[in-house]
């Protein structure tokens, strides 16, 4: 019998919505002997609400912070992007994993990339889109990642 091959999508919210890239994470999970796991971000949709509404936000250690309407807001557009992923989505093998959620009424709001560098053991292949000219150097060390910019 032939084992289940792991394979994690990181897509930057610049990209979530590419037919191109949406396109591959399902060819890939049509193959049922695939578990594919998809973390999404929404950075670039985040910072443009937060903008709009005057919300003030730095960025510490990669993770953007922000007073708590500001993180409302961040889960709000995340959870935006993951119903419309969902919908997309629809009848794959598919994980999605938000870089934003509430656990135990606290908003918990990650780096993507952070989130992969936590993870990347459990995989078999790891694929991460992003934009070009976005740096992603940490990754370059690691084996069983392959960054493809857009």
């Amino acid at each position: 019998m032939k084992a289940i091959e792991r394979i994690l999508f990181k897509v930057s919210g610049d990209l979530i919505e590419n037919p191109e890239v949406l396109n591959d994470i399902k060819e890939t999970a049509k193959d049922w002997s695939k578990c594919v796991d998809l973390i999404f971000g929404c950075g670039t949709q985040a910072s443009k609400e937060l903008d709009n509404a005057d919300i003030p936000y730095e960025y510490i250690n990669s993770i953007r912070e922000t007073i708590p309407e500001g993180l409302e807001m961040i889960l709000k557009v995340s959870n935006e992007i993951q119903l419309v992923l969902t919908r997309e989505l629809k009848g794959y093998n598919i994980h999605i994993i938000p870089t934003t959620r509430r656990i135990n009424g606290r908003i918990e709001n990650l780096n993507g990339d952070d989130m992969v560098l936590m993870r990347y053991k459990k995989y078999d292949k790891v694929i991460i889109y992003t934009l070009e000219g976005r740096n992603k150097d940490k990754f370059k060390e690691l084996k069983n990642i392959e960054i493809i910019y857009k």
